[in-house]
């Protein structure tokens, strides 16, 4: 759990201080809320992409959902390189991007191809 929370907080640092993206008090800040947030049925997916990056040293980029306090759900895609520091340390250097907005568009589009068909 540790290895995940470091590489989580490593993939999530450029969002600690977006409170529009994760809804929380600056001081409530914390890897585990973080976590908790994750929706449920993705954390078990998530923890074993981190872990097999992590472990093959390998970069990551996936997409995952996070339930939120009021009930709704925003889509997130981490994406961070595999590098090593002087040291030889594992380090991951990324980004996380809410993609909310396309996986809503996404869902719009395939409903009104599901209705198209339904109809002929």
């Amino acid at each position: 759990m540790v290895k995940i929370l470091l590489i989580l907080r490593r993939a999530f640092d450029c969002l600690l201080h977006e409170r529009c993206v994760f809804r929380m008090h600056p001081l409530e800040n914390k890897l585990e809320l973080i976590f908790q947030r994750i929706h449920p049925d993705d954390r078990e997916p998530v923890r074993q992409t981190i872990d097999r990056g992590f472990e093959a040293r390998a970069n990551l980029d996936f997409e995952h959902r996070l339930l939120m306090p009021d009930c709704s759900v925003k889509y997130l895609h981490p994406l961070a390189r595999a590098g090593e520091t002087s040291s030889g340390t594992l380090e991951y250097v990324g980004t996380v991007m809410d993609v909310t907005e396309r996986k809503r568009a996404e869902k719009e589009r395939d409903c009104s191809r599901y209705k198209r068909i339904l109809r002929t």
